[in-house]
């Protein structure tokens, strides 16, 4: 789950403590003032920051107002036309850290792999980062096209050309044609802005048992989601539908991939637990958003940051956790 900038804060403080940037120091300063009366481990808001353990919506809802008020003098400052200073590298940071957060804002991710980005010489270290697929931003809403069905196929770019040659360009037009009868209307996913260049993957929660899909494999045990790619699986995937084995929307054509680094997996992203029905479910047009769904059903803190979300986004009108279109 992508975290506004509030919550990347947030979790910063929290769990790599105030030292870790200036801005969390400022925070952790406007929360806990030097002269307060209580000591840090004597507050709730001290408490709070200091067990990541406690759930206390009521500490979330304060910390999260404060980090806003700070990042909108330091940003209100910065566009402010009478001011003359050049922005100092704290405020440009802050600028840049608001700028990818706007990028990532309400995006779901779903977590593929842990593998690190780089060679790690140390096996018992944690990895270094994380591959997903962004579950609710659309390519396309209407269905496939020609353009489309192929680049799933075999992706796009130079490396294209050699795989067409590997599986014969007759095959890629026979499969690509069973992909746009079989997935004309459905929407095709971008699973982010890395690996466009590859060719796409299905999702799916069909037991390989139920349906011979060649190369699927379960993206974590026992979550019963499976992911498949190459052009053998999505020929498979179009025929089962054609023969009526499976349902159109029992897929989700993904294209692109999201490759989180270590500090994006700590900062700007918030980890939850893995739902079956909500990543199986096409989100391209959902009368609520399926960020807010997500956040929602995990309740506590998760459902807190939900609610003050969308008290911003309505002009800071208490909404009660409810979506209002």
């Amino acid at each position: 789950m992508s975290l506004p900038l509030q919550g990347q804060q947030l979790q910063d403080l929290r769990q790599r403590g105030p030292a870790h940037t200036h801005w969390t120091t400022a925070l952790h300063d406007l929360l806990l003032p030097s002269g307060s009366a209580q000591g840090e481990s004597e507050s709730a808001i001290g408490r709070w920051l200091q067990d990541g353990t406690i759930q206390d919506p009521m500490a979330l809802a304060f910390a999260w107002k404060t980090s806003s008020s700070m990042c909108n003098r330091a940003l209100g400052g910065m566009r402010s036309a009478s001011r003359m200073a050049v922005p100092s590298v704290h405020e440009r940071t802050l600028w840049k850290q608001q700028c990818a957060a706007l990028e990532i804002r309400g995006r779901v991710c779903l977590v593929l792999s842990t593998s690190g980005e780089e060679p790690n010489d140390n096996a018992s270290e944690e990895p270094a980062g994380a591959t997903g697929l962004v579950l609710n931003k659309a390519v396309r809403t209407s269905g496939l096209t020609p353009e489309l069905a192929r680049r799933m196929l075999v992706g796009q770019g130079p490396e294209a050309a050699a795989r067409t040659a590997e599986v014969t360009d007759a095959t890629i037009v026979r499969v690509g044609n069973m992909l746009l009868e079989a997935f004309g209307d459905c929407p095709c996913y971008w699973g982010g802005p890395d690996a466009q260049q590859e060719p796409g993957c299905i999702v799916h929660g069909i037991a390989p048992e139920a349906v011979n899909l060649p190369g699927s494999q379960e993206i974590g045990a026992g979550t019963r989601v499976y992911r498949a790619q190459g052009v053998a699986a999505l020929e498979a995937a179009s025929r089962a539908v054609l023969l009526g084995h499976a349902q159109p929307l029992d897929f989700r054509l993904t294209l692109g991939q999201t490759r989180l680094s270590r500090d994006a997996v700590q900062g700007e992203w918030l980890p939850v637990a893995c739902s079956r029905p909500l990543v199986l479910k096409h989100s391209a047009s959902l009368p609520k958003p399926l960020w807010h769904e997500v956040m929602q059903l995990c309740g506590g803190e998760c459902a807190e940051i939900s609610r003050l979300v969308l008290d911003e986004e309505n002009g800071g009108k208490v909404t009660d956790g409810k979506f209002q279109a």
